[in-house]
């Protein structure tokens, strides 16, 4: 087993923060093109930067906290443990006769 002591605060929440704006800018532009389609009304540009800007910026700051709380919380009582398994790794300069033929 092997245990996850510590999550680097910053680089956890600036990936999570590149999730969150992928998945802000999709959900928007469905949303826009749904509500328009529809016939519901429209979506303001403000609305439409906001939900985007949004989104990762409260999406970093909570995984910051997140991390952060974690890391305290691990170091008292000890981290998440997790069973890893090292996979062999194919010979990339071996012939694989069956996927030839």
């Amino acid at each position: 087993m092997h245990e996850i002591k510590n999550i680097g605060v910053f680089q956890a929440a600036k990936f999570a923060a590149a999730m969150y704006l992928a998945l802000s800018v999709a959900i928007t532009v469905l949303l826009a093109v749904f509500v328009t389609v529809s016939g519901l009304g429209s979506i303001s540009f403000g609305r439409i930067l906001l939900q985007i800007v949004l989104g990762p910026t409260l999406g970093f700051i909570f995984t910051a906290i997140g991390c952060l709380l974690y890391n305290l919380i691990a170091s008292q009582i000890g981290g998440i443990e997790v069973e890893l398994e090292v996979k062999k790794e194919a010979d990339p300069f071996s012939l694989h006769l069956s996927e030839t033929q």
